[in-house]
């Protein structure tokens, strides 16, 4: 039949109307699915569900075991820091996080108060109300974050009412002293970059490290914005902004560094820096109640100048691979001592589940370690996953590149990186960030420590081209410091690594086995990733076999 004039135009739109209900059906379909959050799809194919359920890092005031935390004074703010970002909207819900106070306080037994959620900085903060209300004496409060609580993606919060993979409240508990803390300024004790200074990398994050009256009290992230922040420089006109979702300017664990990280490479040239003094919303303060500010504006300036060989960029892992906490092409086992392992993130390998032990939802046995995450395999979680063959390539590429800038990198004179004085401060075992490279082995028998000097993007690359790396205890601990993070941190070992050491921190791209062999608490902060033509096994074992925590989630 052949359609003309009118009726040609009329089924035109007829397909046109047809093809556009036909597409929403269908994202309507893919919406569907979900990681068992209401209302969160599924990712793209091909990347793995994210799937670890967030933390509380720490709390203030601080969570003991079992409670009360006594001595509070009155004039402190309540906040919790989660592991990862969470879905403001979640904190911020009515419910989600309550204050109850016993005996009953004047107003009754739950705390009136306003909820925030400072994005980037990932903390709630639970502000009495009305401003500037204090906590009242001889009081014992008991704070609760609900499951309602949930990541970006939409996993419910692990609590501490719970063992994992369960999702649980976070409850915790404090009595208040009988007086506040003494009102005082503020200060400002070291920035990054240092004033004045003259060749500083475009790829650098600007940060002030503050002083606070007492120990308890914290920077309140919540006036760390680009008002009291703020960022000058070419091409600039007013703060620097980042261009993401988020603001570029944080709070980190310790509470006292604030940092603003750049969404682009720094241009050449004269930037100014001015943190702002006065109550918030126009200065920075404290948490205390009410909170203490600058005396008055700090102020400084520094040049970023062209990119040189002393300016390291991280080494991208890649969508899939950087959510794993422990990743191989043979076996993958747990320590079978006490509780097991735990892992916060992905674990997998390329063979299928039976090389998957001593993890509960594994091969044979099950049983005792715990992933607050997904077990991958070549038949999990269905028969012909890719995922782990995905990240193994990732982790691969990872390692060749990390292999080409380590191998250019500063010469380590002997393979005890804890005995060097030469890479840092002058202190034993300090290393400022770089490049590094080792003719032998990396034998780690005394503490190493890793100073960003403030800088929170700052990386490090320890290369050992084909021996191994080795960490013992109990004193064999990589420790960061000033604003360094365990993700811009790369173990790029040529043959296997062996962590006996109660605490690690980075990623260990190796090209052979990684074994965790530690008798202290074994506490990994960063990844286990071997790749490569001679890829192996990762094993736990030991009574201190315990956590690996995967930066971010």
């Amino acid at each position: 039949m052949t359609l003309k004039g009118g009726y040609m135009k009329r089924f035109k739109a007829l397909q046109v109307c047809l093809a556009f209900m036909m597409l929403i059906l269908g994202v309507l379909i893919t919406g569907c699915g979900s990681n068992g959050q209401t209302g969160h799809w599924l990712p793209t194919p091909g990347i793995p569900v994210d799937t670890t359920r967030p933390r509380v890092f720490s709390t203030v005031p601080a969570t003991t075991v079992p409670g009360p935390t006594t001595g509070v004074p009155t004039n402190t703010l309540i906040t919790a820091l989660f592991t990862e970002e969470m879905d403001q909207a979640s904190i911020q819900a009515a419910g989600t996080v309550t204050v109850t106070c016993t005996p009953s306080c004047v107003n009754g037994a739950t705390l009136a108060g306003t909820v925030s959620y400072a994005v980037g900085s990932k903390t709630m903060v639970f502000t009495p109300t009305p401003v500037p209300t204090l906590l009242e004496a001889s009081k014992t409060y008991t704070v609760t974050i609900t499951t309602a609580a949930t990541d970006v993606i939409g996993n419910q919060l692990a609590g501490n009412q719970a063992a994992l993979p369960a999702a649980s409240a976070y409850i915790w508990s404090f009595t208040t002293a009988d007086a506040p803390i003494p009102a005082a300024n503020i200060t400002v004790a070291s920035v990054f970059p240092v004033d004045t200074a003259p060749s500083v990398c475009p790829s650098s994050s600007i940060s002030a490290t503050f002083t606070v009256p007492d120990p308890l009290l914290k920077i309140n992230p919540l006036t760390v914005t680009a008002a009291t922040f703020i960022v000058t420089g070419p091409g600039v006109s007013g703060p620097v902004v980042a261009a993401a979702a988020i603001d570029g300017r944080t709070v980190d664990s310790t509470g006292l560094i604030a940092t603003f990280k750049p969404a682009a490479p720094l241009t050449p040239g004269l930037y100014t820096v001015t943190i702002k003094s006065g109550a918030a919303p126009a200065g920075v303060e404290d948490t205390a109640i009410p909170g203490d500010q600058l005396a008055a504006d700090y102020t400084w300036t520094f040049t970023v100048a062209p990119a040189t060989g002393l300016c390291i960029a991280t080494i991208p892992l890649g969508a899939t691979v950087e959510t794993f906490g422990a990743l191989s092409c043979a076996a993958i086992s747990g320590s079978t001592v006490g509780t097991g392992t735990t892992v916060n993130g992905n674990i997998g390998t390329t063979l299928t589940s039976t090389s998957v032990t001593n993890w509960v939802g594994g091969g044979s046995p099950a049983t005792p370690g715990i992933v607050n995450g997904t077990i991958f395999a070549s038949d999990l979680p269905v028969a012909g996953d890719t995922t782990s063959a995905t990240a193994v390539n990732e982790a691969y590429t990872a390692f060749l590149a990390a292999q080409t800038v380590g191998a250019s990198g500063t010469v380590i004179p002997t393979s005890d990186l804890g005995a060097e004085t030469a890479f840092g401060d002058g202190n034993p075992g300090v290393f400022y960030a770089g490049a590094y490279t080792s003719g032998s082995s990396i034998a780690i028998s005394t503490p190493v420590t890793l100073d960003a000097q403030g800088d929170a993007n700052a990386v490090w690359i320890f290369y050992s081209p084909s021996s191994t790396l080795t960490t013992t205890g109990p004193l064999g601990n990589i420790i960061l410091l000033n604003n360094a993070q365990a993700k811009n941190v790369f173990w790029v070992v040529g043959s296997s690594a062996t962590l006996g050491a109660p605490l690690f921190s980075g990623n260990v791209l190796a090209a052979t086995a990684i074994s965790v062999t530690s008798a202290g608490p074994g506490i990994i902060d960063g990844r286990l990733l071997t790749s490569g033509p001679t890829c192996a096994a990762v094993s736990f074992s030991g009574a201190g076999a315990g956590t690996v925590n995967v930066p971010g989630l």
